[in-house]
């Protein structure tokens, strides 16, 4: 028993220690709750300069008898101009849903993620090559460099060009859509389309280079324009 004493000294030390760590924790987790209060409170001070100059424009104004009363997390017409967003945001908070609103002003973004300087395209990354203030105020040479041998600008070029690809990738299937639906109306196999803009579908022909289709009647030309368009995905060769 003499033997174990002084490590049961030992846990009841790091015991009394953790019970501090937490206690210091929940404290910075308190004052980092009371900031962001004060932070919320001033952003919506600053999105109503004219009813703190203007007594009359605070004064609350009538409103119908049918409106549900607004509640302390609302959104405001500065998230978005919509009114049907606004209603679906405020349904959100009621029920106790974040948006993306609400994680903005919670969440702090990632210095290196910002600047695009983090790269994980391959499995020996990531590489985060953050931009150090020798290196900004020019006293110390700039080598970063990644695994492969990426410099900065590389990554944050390459993070760029893969974002807007997958981009375009994404919504190439809507474009293909269209064109199988421009392709089913020529053939008369797309409900009753009728053609509404024949000026435009004869600019866009002139622009893919049909201009000896021109002279044809909308179903005809819709057709010469749908196969020219369906022969741009998956091209291999060529301008696109």
């Amino acid at each position: 028993m003499s033997e174990d004493k002084p490590e049961l000294e030992q846990l009841k030390s790091e015991a009394r220690k953790a019970e501090e760590d937490i206690a210091k924790l929940e404290a910075l987790l308190q004052e980092a709750r009371e900031k962001r209060r004060k932070a919320v409170n001033l952003l919506e001070k600053a999105e109503k300069p004219a009813a703190a100059q203007d007594p009359a424009a605070a004064a609350p104004k009538a409103e119908p008898a049918d409106k549900p009363a607004e509640t302390a997390g609302a959104a405001k017409p500065a998230e978005t101009g919509d009114s049907e967003s606004v209603k679906m945001l405020n349904l959100a908070r009621e029920t106790g849903r974040s948006t993306i609103f609400d994680r903005a002003i919670k969440m702090k973004p990632c210095n290196i993620g910002a600047e695009g300087i983090c790269c994980k395209i391959c499995a020996q990354g990531p590489c985060r090559l953050p931009l150090t203030k020798a290196i900004k105020d020019g006293s110390e040479p700039d080598k970063r460099l990644g695994l492969c041998g990426a410099t900065p600008e590389t990554i944050a070029a390459r993070n760029l060009i893969r974002m807007i690809s997958a981009g375009s990738s994404a919504h190439a299937d809507h474009g293909l859509a269209l064109v199988e639906t421009l392709q089913d109306a020529a053939k008369g196999e797309a409900g009753d389309h009728p053609w509404k803009a024949e000026d435009k579908l004869k600019e866009i022909a002139s622009k893919l280079g049909l201009s000896d289709s021109l002279s044809k009647d909308a179903p005809q030309l819709a057709a010469d324009v749908a196969e020219k368009c369906l022969s741009e995905f998956g091209k291999q060769t060529g301008e696109l």
